[in-house]
């Protein structure tokens, strides 16, 4: 078999990965270096770099798709801005935020958290769980709840009413009204009102089939905004590769077979919403809801 590598956990890197005992394949792996000379030259390599699939094609590199929705050089441009603050321990005088994709069973479960420090939206945790027991991910959140102590809000997608109740009542926020006729009526109040229910109540489902799109809108405005002010370790590689090969629709609705780590991508998404752009005399100003 001969190929280029496609995404993570394709046959290929599957292959790749096998142990030695067990594996029938002998493995040749060749990047680049191997041609230079014989099938193409350096001039045509330096050109070929400028492309972002070249670690893909030419490189070894589990990749996937490229993004249709989020552009390479904005991507690249939060890798960077992250390798400054990649050193530094979370702030924890900063509003955090946690984003929570609820998954079990076959699903997996995303958790991102990021920071407004430095005028900047720091990720400071992002990671995806396969198959994970409904426990060890409350008991996860728990933890990390007490690791960044100064989370102002978690939001989690509405399609786990449990793992929302059990966070209000119990886990990270006691005493939290949980009745579900309470929080679909400050929902609409403060939709009405266009108030931030984040004012209101510290677990925050959101919807994914009304909100999906404008997070996705809003997730890629604060990527592409004139000046860079979201930061991503480049150690979150799970978030990064999320980003690279994120592919939706026009309607913003993700195809989640072709988007890798689709999980982690939405609890990012949710982890923004305490982040807003907002006019302000002439100029964009990036402010978290939370005073």
């Amino acid at each position: 078999m001969v190929s280029t590598p496609n995404a993570p956990k394709c046959l290929f890197d599957r292959i790749e990965h096998e142990p030695e005992s067990t594996c029938i394949y002998r493995r040749l792996k060749m990047d680049y270096s191997y041609g230079l000379g014989k099938i193409y030259t350096k001039e045509e390599i330096a050109k070929a770099k400028k492309s972002p699939s070249f670690g893909r094609e030419y490189d070894l590199q589990y990749l996937g798709l490229i993004s249709n929705t989020f552009h390479t050089a904005d991507i690249e441009r939060v890798i960077a801005l992250g390798k400054k603050f990649k050193d530094r321990n979370p702030n924890k005088y900063a509003q955090q935020s946690m984003g929570i994709d609820p998954g079990f069973g076959s699903s997996p479960f995303g958790i991102v958290i990021v920071q407004f420090s430095d005028g900047v939206i720091q990720v400071v945790y992002a990671d995806e769980f396969e198959r994970p027991r409904y426990e060890n991910m409350i008991n996860k959140i728990s933890d990390l709840y007490s690791t960044f102590t100064n989370i102002k809000n978690i939001f989690v997608g509405a399609a786990n009413p449990e793992l929302i109740s059990s966070l209000k009542r119990e886990d990270v926020q006691p005493q939290e009204r949980d009745n579900w006729n309470y929080v679909q009526e400050k929902m609409s109040y403060c939709k009405k009102n266009k108030v931030d229910i984040n004012r209101y109540m510290k677990v925050v489902l959101i919807p994914f089939n009304t909100e999906g799109k404008n997070m996705l809108i809003h997730t890629k405005e604060l990527l592409k905004f004139e000046t860079p002010i979201v930061a991503i370790n480049p150690k979150f590689e799970k978030l990064l590769t999320s980003l690279r090969t994120c592919q939706s629709d026009d309607l913003g609705k993700l195809d989640k077979e072709a988007t890798l780590y689709d999980n982690v991508l939405d609890a990012f998404r949710l982890s923004l919403q305490m982040f807003k752009l907002k006019e302000k005399e002439r100029d964009t100003v990036l402010y978290a809801t939370i005073d």
